[in-house]
């Protein structure tokens, strides 16, 4: 239903501007680039990692995946006039912290569920150049026993390099 569709391409914008300028009636007033300078720099502090901004001279379009212990999440946007624009979203309930054992083996069907949804992101990112692309693993990922292969195969599948994050 295209006006389904349009509704919730509406909500998406709403949300990820809320995200990143507050409430819209917010006191600060903070533009996009300023907004995205200081989140850079709380999490650059946080978890003591380095971050590039992207800015709209840079790139138009941006991607950002998660990798948690229970569900992918993938977002593509876009800048136009100053605005993120949400292209596309997936999500998938992949569970691979359930198939992480308390050796920090993972099981075959996890490994499975979790290659088959990253090949299915790398399908969609491939056309990024990886200064546009941010790929972050959590808690399972550094928990498992073989993670330097189970990284190398979800990087083949993505196209991109995931980056393993404290939390």
């Amino acid at each position: 239903d295209p006006a389904r569709a349009r509704q919730l391409a509406r909500r998406q914008e709403r949300e990820l501007r809320t995200w990143l300028h507050g409430p819209s009636d917010s006191p600060t007033g903070l533009r996009l680039g300023p907004a995205l300078d200081y989140v850079a720099s709380q999490v650059e502090e946080r978890f003591d990692v380095t971050i590039d901004v992207v800015t709209v001279g840079d790139t138009s379009d941006l991607a950002a995946v998660d990798l948690g212990s229970n569900s992918f999440h993938m977002i593509i946007a876009k800048w136009d006039n100053d605005q993120l624009v949400v292209l596309d979203r997936l999500r998938d309930p992949v569970r691979m912290g359930w198939g992480l054992g308390s050796d920090g083996s993972l099981s075959e069907d996890a490994r499975l569920r979790a290659l088959n949804c990253l090949e299915k992101f790398g399908e969609r990112l491939r056309e990024y150049p990886s200064r546009s692309v941010r790929i972050v693993g959590t808690k399972t990922l550094r928990s498992i026993s073989d993670s330097t292969q189970f990284l190398a195969d979800a990087q083949q599948r993505l196209g991109h390099p995931v980056e393993i994050i404290s939390g």
